[in-house]
């Protein structure tokens, strides 16, 4: 299923923060969340279940008081500043 051209059929507006939401899930997080996302009536439901699934994608899971995404960009702002 095509992700975006679900959500646009649905009346979401893609902002920033869905754009951001959208790019963070792995591969097999973003496959459940198409399938949940085929069952949505509606664009308030695409959402929910959006932020569902990103709330618990791996990027935002806690580890040493940050998240993977906060810990993945620092690390990549170390390399780059050495």
């Amino acid at each position: 299923m095509d992700i975006g051209e679900r959500l646009n059929t649905l009346g979401v507006v893609l902002t920033d923060e869905i754009k951001q939401r959208l790019a963070d899930p792995t591969f097999l997080e973003c496959d459940a969340f198409a399938t949940q996302l085929a069952k949505a009536p509606n664009a308030q439901e695409a959402i929910r279940a959006l932020d569902n699934y990103w709330e618990r994608c791996i990027l935002q899971t806690m580890t040493q008081e940050r998240t993977w995404k906060e810990r993945c960009k620092e690390e990549e702002e170390e390399q780059f500043n050495r």
